[in-house]
Order: C-alpha cells, then structure tokens, then sequence
C-alpha cells in the first residue's frame, strides 16, 4: 500500500524512506514509484509516492512521529552536512606536513 508525502527543504529521497518507512534501503523502491533517479533533488512542496512500513519498522516510523522530528540532509552556505539523523563535517582541504 502506498502512501503520499509533501517534500520539506532539504529531504532527500534517503530521507523520505528513513521517515516514513523506516528502512533506508526502500530509497530506490521510492524512486522507482515515482519515476525519479536515486540522486534527483527533490523540490519543496512536490508529493511523492511512499510504501507502507513493514510491521518490523513500524516503532522506527513512530519514533519520529513521537519525537517530532524528520531527517533532513541540507547543506548550509559553507557547503557542510549539517542536519539529519547524525552527520559528520570533514573539511575538503587540508595539509599533509
């Protein structure tokens, strides 16, 4: 059974299958259901198509519902991962001494 979602900023498809199937692995089924490649930006505001959960990541589902809270891989201005589920910054120059 599919189900609808408005796009936020910053969400990605790998966003959209953690929030609301709780398996980051249904990206691709995501993309495919919407006739979008892995690696599409998604714009604000569109709806795509996104499976159910499985019984198993029911709880993952809910826990952001609970928490109020949604994955979100943006990039601010200086090009840095800075939200999501957890991220890491790692610079892109640096000086071997």
């Amino acid at each position: 059974m599919m189900q609808t979602t408005e796009i936020n900023e910053g969400q990605t498809i790998l966003d959209v299958a953690i929030q609301y199937t709780g398996d980051a692995s249904r990206a691709f089924e995501i993309a495919l259901a919407n006739g979008l490649n892995f690696s599409d930006a998604l714009e604000i505001g569109n709806v795509v198509l996104v499976p159910e959960a499985s019984v198993e990541n029911k709880k993952n589902v809910a826990d952001f519902v609970k928490t109020n809270t949604a994955p979100a891989s943006k990039k601010d201005d200086t090009g840095l991962l800075l939200e999501g589920i957890d991220y890491w910054a790692i610079g892109d120059e640096f000086i071997i001494s």
